[in-house]
């Protein structure tokens, strides 16, 4: 078994990539969003915009998924440590959490290319 010291570096890694793809999510799609209601669109930047979001926003899902996956591992290595922390984490629902990762990047990307195109 690992070390607390490593188990909770690698715990705080996972967190902070996380934590830098939902900033990326959000930046991204505000911007498209902006984008795509600061003026009429020609064909060509609706086509950019489109593929931008489609790619970004599939990207974010494989990131959250991935995070989502490591904190599940995390949470499973820490083996027979009894804290509170420990058995709170082996009980998170990681399939919900899962589900939820996948279906609001692609929500918000059928949601973005609905605009551009409206």
């Amino acid at each position: 078994m690992e070390s607390k010291e490593i188990q909770a570096s690698r715990d705080l890694s996972t967190a902070l990539t996380f934590a830098i793809i939902f900033l990326a999510f959000v930046v991204a799609n505000a911007w498209v969003l902006q984008m795509s209601t600061s003026g009429d669109l020609g064909a060509a930047h609706q086509t950019a915009l489109t593929v931008f979001i489609v790619g970004i926003n599939l990207l974010v899902l494989l990131g959250f998924d991935n995070s989502v996956q490591q904190w599940k591992v995390i949470s499973q290595d820490f083996g027979t440590d009894d804290s509170k922390w420990v058995e709170y984490q082996q009980k998170a629902p990681f399939g919900l959490f899962r589900v939820v990762v996948a279906l609001v990047p692609l929500l918000i990307a059928i949601t973005q290319v609905t605009a551009i195109f409206a």
